[in-house]
């Protein structure tokens, strides 16, 4: 478990699913701008099956480490959000990072903490040495969430992106483990 001052990052259960499920299940709009796959209509048995599936094989994806986001005066540590390192390259010393926040927890500057603590646990503890971050032009919040928590703007793909019918830029920002050496709160 990951602590922050007002977030924690646990590992994610099976609970997390019914709880991302109630409140973005077949949100299709959200789906557009959160995923690169087309949207299709799911339930909650769906969205368990496939979680029981990616866990059946006992061994955990090398590529990818998934976190329950939750605020940390919760003593039920309940789910408000994912976020992860994907595209994990223990060879390269790279990842992506991802950040889904739940309705409720959007708005309050909660991200920045939670890409430190990603921070933390790529460069501490995964030895990494470099992360990358991808958002569409129209997410300010979080693209003010990244310079916030050190990492660098490094270019834009112009309409890259597919998002209800129109094609978005697609924002770059990159972190290297010397940069967030320099920018990490001095008690982490």
């Amino acid at each position: 478990m990951l602590r922050g001052e007002r977030m924690v990052l646990r590992e994610f259960r099976r609970e997390d699913v019914e709880a991302r499920f109630a409140e973005q299940g077949n949100d299709w709009a959200l789906h557009a701008v959160a995923d690169d796959t087309a949207w299709r209509p799911r339930t909650l048995e769906q969205a368990l099956a496939r979680y029981d599936r990616a866990g059946s094989s006992g061994e955990p994806d090398p590529a990818h480490v998934w976190f329950t986001i939750c605020r940390a005066g919760d003593p039920e540590l309940a789910w408000v959000g994912d976020s992860g390192l994907w595209g994990l390259n223990e060879h390269q010393g790279t990842a992506h990072i991802g950040i889904a926040l739940s309705r409720s927890a959007r708005g309050e500057g909660l991200s920045t903490e939670v890409l430190r603590l990603l921070g933390f646990y790529a460069f501490r503890i995964r030895h990494l040495h470099r992360l990358s971050l991808e958002t569409l032009g129209s997410n300010v919040p979080m693209q003010r969430a990244a310079l916030a928590a050190g990492f660098v703007h490094e270019g834009t793909d112009r309409e890259s992106a597919y998002v209800l019918g129109a094609c978005v830029d697609e924002l770059r920002f990159g972190l290297l483990a010397s940069e967030w050496r320099e920018h990490v709160p001095a008690a982490t």
